[in-house]
């Protein structure tokens, strides 16, 4: 016995001696060592593990995976040799085996940095980013983490959806002085991929301020103020990347083409991004900008085409599968739907993404005439919608809707007779009433007439109106009518930017909410004309609840909601056109739809236009439409083109009658 423990003893000093021969590169010594320890032992474990790093040193994985896997096969639980093991693979480029043996190392020996490194390396490798993002923040609590390792824990919470772990990360990261050049881009991308548009406008502002010159923080920025919206702040911020530019890169005209899209500059867009698609041929994202590009256009095949390109190259391209669903209206084939319902229950990082699966599945429902579910779906929609709009700062608020409206009243009423001057240049025919109540097919028909140019929903009038709101608010109805003189000229020049060179007398804007700016702009332009569309009010009620509104329409998400809004705007905007009978009028919808050949022409005489047999065929107009009617008024004119509540009535019976008589009631008082 004692002879054995002597020889042990003896084994593992030879052990020792060899292990610290190879940590002080004496490789030679190691080795004769070694193999002298083998000779006597040639199962003793720690000699074959150190006989795999001196092969590994010497640049020979094949002997180095022999004696490591010799040592495991002793004991499949000796973790120091799994861990070499693990780097051998790493080193060599094996990154799934590399995976295995780390996972394996890492639970017999959670407290050991290497084993963790070595599974964040192999994670990273094989995109199980999640893993990865495991194992550096057990580096980071057991405090063996360096300001790389929690960039790096940041990174792979992006990748792995663990936005709250990220975002912890980075303030680790920069807490340990993590350079401020190295944590922005970082900070951008997070907000990106949680879909936090407003934490990026933050974090590449900062950026840009503080490197102007740096084109990322300035594309950062753009993104932003594109996603939230803001048009004009997103292309000024593009556009002198694409002008300093001899030749703007794909990702730079994929950029800026959308957001000449979105600011319905559509031959600058048509230009970029049909550029980007053919440079990026296998970009969901290009296509698919592309293809709602062509619905706004009416090429609906081609816009159909592209969307399927679009999935082919990315199935978990969620813009893609709501394009497709728009240019289809909800016709599309059971993969796709299927596709779309298991990437709406597995969840979307982006909250605005989400809530537009459960509008689109909605929509297919709703072609397929499956009434309860499509009204599930879009409660779902909603609910996401709603709930982030509250976040965001936009809760409905009934009282504070009300108090607004009578404030535009009271204001409205001491404009009347007051002159703020004259406006240069071409006249606006302002379409306004209720979202979806018939606007997109008004302005189509009116926009066919020879003298007209359509601007469809130009954002700037519900800019200037929040302005007007905000004086009536700080100082009172009267005081706001002098504000208004002194700013009359500059308010003008800010909305009639951009249709100095249309080459047309008049143009039209549909903003719905245009409505309530009536007595605004009526003082603002005299010459204009105002045309409050009205339609069956349950009909625009379900049409707006299928729909997915931009954050400030917060009473769009619940039905009572609606129901409360819907007579009280109506029911003011109709007071304010009742007031200027020479210029306003109130237009019917149904009656259009029922009677086109009889409308038409009426519709034209209240817009105050000469008679043009171009409007009597609207359907023929090749003007682009940028709205959620795209697709729906490509066709003729006829009761069947409106998506109303049909289908919904029956189960909505009651809501239905107390709506349509709450809104003629605001109508007629």
């Amino acid at each position: 016995m004692l002879g054995r423990l002597a020889m042990t003893a003896k084994l593992d000093e030879m052990a020792e001696r060899a292990a610290n021969a190879l940590r002080a590169g004496r490789l030679a010594e190691a080795e004769e060592t070694l193999r002298a320890l083998l000779a006597e032992d040639p199962r003793h474990i720690d000699g074959l593990q150190l006989m795999g790093l001196l092969a590994q040193e010497r640049g020979n994985p094949q002997e180095a995976e022999k004696y490591l896997k010799s040592a495991i096969a002793l004991d499949t639980n000796f973790w120091p040799a799994r861990i070499n093991l693990a780097g051998l693979y790493l080193k060599a480029g094996a990154a799934a085996p590399a995976l295995e043996e780390a996972r394996i190392a890492a639970r017999l020996a959670p407290d050991q940095p290497l084993a963790l490194r070595h599974l964040a390396d192999a994670a990273e490798r094989t995109k199980q980013f999640g893993e990865g993002f495991q194992a550096l923040e057990r580096l980071s609590a057991m405090g063996a983490a360096d300001v790389t390792i929690e960039m790096r824990a940041a990174l792979h919470g992006i990748m792995a959806n663990e936005f709250d772990g990220a975002r912890l990360a980075l303030d680790r990261a920069r807490g340990k002085g993590a350079p401020l050049q190295s944590l922005h881009p970082i900070a951008a991308e997070l907000a990106i991929a949680a879909g936090k548009w407003d934490d990026l406008q933050k974090v590449a502002t900062a950026w840009h301020q503080a490197e102007p010159q740096n084109t990322k923080a300035r594309r950062y920025a753009s993104r932003a103020e594109l996603e939230l919206g803001n048009i004009e702040e997103a292309a000024d911020l593009f556009r002198p990347l694409i002008e300093e530019q001899a030749s703007p890169d794909a990702d730079d005209k994929l950029m800026y083409g959308r957001i000449c899209l979105n600011a319905q500059r559509f031959d600058e867009a048509g230009k970029y991004l049909t550029e980007a698609a053919r440079q990026l041929p296998k970009s969901a994202d290009a296509l698919t900008s592309l293809a709602r590009l062509k619905t706004f256009e009416g090429e609906l095949d081609e816009a159909q085409r592209l969307c399927e390109a679009a999935i082919s190259a990315d199935p978990e391209s969620v813009r893609s599968y709501l394009q497709l669903v728009i240019v289809t209206r909800g016709q599309i084939d059971p993969p796709y739907k299927e596709k779309m319902a298991t990437l709406l229950r597995a969840g979307v990082a982006d909250q605005g993404l989400e809530a537009g699966l459960a509008f689109a599945l909605g929509d297919v429902a709703f072609r397929e005439r499956k009434a309860e579910d499509a009204l599930d779906f879009y409660r779902q929609g909603n609910e996401r919608r709603a709930a982030e709009g509250a976040a965001r700062g936009y809760p409905y608020d009934s009282k504070v809707m009300e108090k607004d409206v009578t404030l535009l009243e009271e204001a409205g009423a001491l404009l009347e007779g007051v002159d703020l001057g004259e406006a240069d240049g071409p006249v606006p025919i302002f379409i306004t009433g209720m979202p979806r109540s018939g606007t997109t097919l008004i302005e189509r028909i009116i926009a066919s007439h020879g003298q007209v140019s359509p601007l469809g929903e130009r954002v700037v009038g519900p800019k200037l109106l929040e302005k007007y709101l905000y004086k009536i608010r700080e100082s009172g109805a009267e005081a706001s009518v002098g504000w208004l003189k002194e700013n009359a000229d500059d308010l003008r020049r800010e909305y009639l930017t951009g249709t100095g060179d249309i080459g047309t007398e008049y143009f039209t804007d549909k903003m719905p909410g245009n409505a309530l700016a009536i007595p605004l702009f009526a003082a603002l332009f005299p010459k204009a004309r105002f045309l409050l569309t009205t339609r069956v009010p349950f009909d625009v009620a379900v049409s707006v609840f299928r729909h997915q509104f931009p954050f400030p329409y917060s009473w769009s998400h619940r039905f009572e909601d609606i129901a409360h809004y819907y007579p009280v705007y109506m029911g003011a905007s109709a007071r304010f056109v009742r007031a200027r009978p020479d210029t306003a009028a109130i237009f019917d919808y149904d009656g259009l739809a029922a009677d086109p050949a009889g409308q038409i022409p009426e519709l034209i005489a209240k817009a105050g236009l000469d008679w043009d047999e171009a409007c009597a065929d609207a359907s023929s107009s090749g003007n682009r439409i940028a709205t959620f009617s795209s697709v729906q008024v490509r066709g003729e004119i006829s009761p069947k083109s409106s998506d109303g509540g049909s289908l919904f009535r029956s189960l909505m019976e009651g809501y239905a009658s107390e709506l349509d008589v709450a809104v003629a009631a605001a109508l007629q008082g």
